[in-house]
């Protein structure tokens, strides 16, 4: 009795670790592709483009990824700040992200 009770306790492990098997599947993670600020790419033969804009102006910023599982993106952070999915536009997709930001209130260059 003890070896039946034995056998049915290690085909119950085999079949239970043989259903955890290769089933886990595998994403790819999100990354950075290209950015635009109001439709001017900031890079420009390897030089930094100079934008002027006025006090608390806005700004469109479009940020693309290669995003090939499709994930949903919540966040992006940019010189510190978060700016999160209730910011983005309606334009905004898996793959590309529009969303608006300020100037600021200090006048000068910042890199």
């Amino acid at each position: 009795m003890k070896k039946i009770l034995i056998l049915v306790g290690m085909l119950l492990i085999s079949f239970t670790l043989v259903a955890c098997g290769d089933d886990i599947a595998t994403v790819t993670p999100p990354s950075f592709s290209g950015l635009t600020v109001d439709g001017v790419a900031p890079l420009a033969d390897g030089e930094l483009v100079t934008f002027y804009k006025a006090k608390n102006e806005t700004i469109l910023i479009e940020v693309s990824l290669n995003n090939p599982d499709g994930l949903t993106i919540s966040s992006i952070i940019i010189d510190g700040y978060n700016y999160f999915a209730s910011r983005f536009t309606e334009a905004s997709t898996t793959s590309t992200i529009y969303f608006e930001m300020s100037a600021g209130t200090t006048l000068g260059q910042k890199l």
